[in-house]
């Protein structure tokens, strides 16, 4: 939506919000910024502005600058907790988008816009390689970050196995992952992390990676984060696949360039990693099994031994060996160097 009235004032321009909500924005902007340029506005998303359940991202421009983006949640907490948690990205990583306001009744907050594509739209280019290395870098800065953790905070979202496990193929991939789920070490430790990491949540801009869309104070093992992201990307190339524009090279490829820039794990977090995994391709290829149609994720579910007979290869990651980092491209255990799962489970 724009203005093109030069007499419009915010308010007209987003009439489409709620009252209370246009006007606290229209006075916030005129306090911040003062008088000038019209302002002009594009509402992204707009959910239940009837006065029932309600989500909007508002992009707020006028020539000269700033471009904002400006989010609101129904629930004044979430909107809260949402600044909260990218403004400790942005202390924790410069390379993120930077929070520029948070009301003071938490109705909205307003951060920096960003014009550029998302790394997703750069995956099935040349230059994958590097744009996953650099991501891998991206991460690895973030794990690293200190600082006080806040009062309220919350743990990774962990994937939950059905209680009762049937006898079909889902059943079945139930039962093998409780018996890697009982194999498994202890997690590594608690550290910062963005908590929904992929491909879609970074953006490019003037050559920089930039991270953003962190809504919760997340803090966890770092597998969590790893997994999430390895996952997605290795759903997005099943995809391109399946809609006839593949990309080149292969899913190990993409693996080991992250990790060339993420650096090396631990060997006590490998497992613990390798079952994070499993957990989440797990969830993804039974929602696909649910709505009923054929998983892609098939072939996938049975390279990892979680469907069919026997495993086949395991996908590689880099470990931390007697010699320092050393790639691992398959279910090998080398000496001074861990398993990469808890054993290879077969159908019976």
């Amino acid at each position: 939506m724009t203005s093109t009235d030069p007499t419009a004032t915010p308010e007209a321009a987003i009439s489409d919000l709620p009252k209370g909500l246009a006007s606290a924005m229209s006075s916030w902007l005129r306090r911040r910024y003062g008088s000038g340029p019209d302002w002009r506005f594009e509402i992204g998303r707009l959910v239940g502005a009837g006065g029932g359940r309600m989500r909007v991202i508002l992009h707020a421009s006028r020539e000269g600058g700033p471009d904002l983006a400006i989010k609101s949640h129904a629930s004044r907490w979430r909107n809260i907790g949402e600044y909260r948690a990218l403004a400790a990205m942005a202390a924790a990583s410069e390379d993120s988008v930077q929070p520029v306001h948070l009301d003071p009744l938490g109705r909205f907050f307003a951060i920096e816009w960003i014009e550029g594509p998302r790394l997703s739209q750069l995956l099935g280019r040349p230059g994958r390689e590097d744009w996953l290395a650099r991501t891998g870098a991206w991460l690895a800065e973030l794990h690293r970050a200190g600082g006080r953790r806040p009062l309220i905070r919350r743990g990774p979202v962990r994937v939950a196995l059905p209680r009762s496990a049937g006898e079909d193929a889902i059943g079945e991939a139930v039962r093998r992952l409780r018996q890697r789920r009982q194999g498994t070490g202890g997690t590594g430790p608690s550290r910062f992390l963005h908590g929904d990491f992929h491909a879609d949540n970074l953006f490019l801009r003037d050559g920089r990676l930039l991270g953003f869309d962190r809504e919760y104070e997340v803090y966890g093992p770092v597998e969590h984060d790893l997994a999430r992201f390895l996952v997605d990307l290795a759903l997005r190339r099943e995809g391109a696949a399946a809609e006839g524009a593949p990309w080149d090279g292969d899913s190990e490829t993409d693996r080991q360039a992250f990790f060339d820039g993420y650096g090396a794990l631990e060997p006590e977090t490998v497992a613990s990693f390798d079952l994070t995994e499993d957990l989440m391709l797990f969830r993804h290829w039974r929602r696909g099994i649910r709505r009923g149609s054929q998983s892609l994720l098939d072939g996938m579910m049975r390279a990892r031994g979680l469907l069919g007979e026997a495993a086949g290869p395991r996908p590689g990651r880099l470990v931390r060996g007697l010699h320092g980092a050393d790639w691992v491209p398959d279910a090998v255990r080398p000496e001074g160097q861990v398993p990469l799962h808890p054993g290879r489970l077969t159908a019976r």
